[in-house]
């Protein structure tokens, strides 16, 4: 079973012509989610001048004391943008003691003095273009843009981030179609119009918790039977579950309970408002998800860009001869979230007027 639409008998879309262009049109979709995929991981050479930033600020971070430098989130488990930041942590120093996983206020005083210490040495170095402290967040970090320019985020926490990426590595392994997706989905909350929606910082949504969104959605199919390398399908399908069928309301997104659940199967104080999404973390049992506050907005990006592609595969769009990633195009500004090194945007031409307008809605 592999989910594409198929005309009725008897419809006047039901000739063997346009059956088998419906066909090629959903075929080019799982084609287009892989090329773009490829198109904005990093290549080999912005992979090199972001482990050239990386090693800069672990550099510094060793003058300062900070031996125990290790990468997650995205960069750590293959999941990273060409433009991602790059995720930092200190370990060896201070685990978070707070009920919420967090610093307590006490921690944070001594965290800021060593991230302090950092930033100085930073400078010194003339390493960075910019950098922000962050004091008052749950876990401090620097915001710092190195002088390859390149953003990267300094923490000092525990392991746990280790532990979420070699999670996050299990499942990719045992879903094929997790990473193309992943990258699908964070390049399109990234370009996401009137404003982007991967920053948790500004309320988006962010990737650690899009991913575990993704693997019960993968975890749901596989259950009712769908073809693991589907990988449009899959997408769309996505885009529909979380843009129109999810109720936020009253359902959570928890995969170590089997994927989608009841809110009120979830043991957190969160969970019992019904305004907001829900994203238990599978190793803690805390919500991840606390600080996407514009939810509806994502809600309603996802919505658009499934009514799009939706009717982009009914009307046969992107059959042999048609552009470059002409279905993807119709759903989100996919020239915004190629890498201006892409051989990508000679091929795309011309942005239409149009393009983007189903996550501007």
């Amino acid at each position: 079973m592999n989910g594409h639409v198929t005309p009725a008998a008897g419809s006047p879309d039901a000739g063997p012509v346009k059956k088998r262009s419906r066909w090629e049109a959903a075929a080019a979709l799982d084609k287009e989610v892989l090329e773009f995929a490829r198109a904005v991981a990093p290549d080999r050479s912005e992979a090199a001048i972001r482990e050239a930033a990386f090693q800069r600020v672990a550099s510094a971070c060793r003058a300062a004391y900070l031996p125990n430098v290790q990468t997650f989130g995205s960069r750590a488990c293959g999941l990273e943008l060409w433009s991602s930041d790059i995720d930092i942590a200190i370990l060896g120093v201070l685990e978070p003691a707070a009920p919420s996983g967090g610093f307590t206020e006490g921690q944070k005083r001594d965290v800021c003095w060593y991230l302090e210490a950092l930033v100085r040495e930073l400078h010194e170095r003339r390493s960075v273009q910019k950098t922000l402290l962050i004091r008052r967040a749950r876990i401090p970090i620097i915001k710092v843009t190195t002088v390859e320019g390149v953003d990267v985020d300094v923490s000092i926490n525990g392991a746990g981030g280790m532990h979420a990426a070699a999670l996050l590595g299990r499942h990719m392994a045992a879903f094929p179609a997790l990473r193309p997706l992943a990258l699908t989905l964070k390049a399109m909350l990234r370009v996401a119009q009137p404003a982007p929606l991967h920053e948790v910082a500004t309320g988006g949504l962010g990737a650690y918790s899009l991913v575990n969104m993704l693997v019960a959605h993968l975890m749901l199919d596989a259950k009712e039977g769908g073809a693991p390398g589907d990988w449009g399908r899959l997408l769309l399908g996505f885009l529909e579950r979380f843009g129109r069928r999810f109720d936020y309301d009253v359902q959570a997104v928890a995969v170590g309970r089997g994927g989608i659940v009841p809110k009120a199967a979830v043991p957190m104080a969160s969970a019992r408002d019904s305004t907001r999404l829900c994203v238990e973390d599978p190793l803690t049992g805390r919500d991840i998800s606390g600080g996407t506050t514009r939810i509806l907005a994502v809600r309603d990006a996802f919505a658009a860009a499934a009514s799009v592609l939706r009717l982009a595969l009914q009307r046969s769009d992107g059959a042999p001869g048609a552009p470059a990633l002409a279905l993807l195009s119709q759903a989100f500004d996919v020239r915004a979230a190629l890498s201006p090194r892409s051989p990508l945007l000679a091929e795309l031409g011309a942005a239409r007027p149009d393009q983007g307008a189903a996550v501007a809605r």
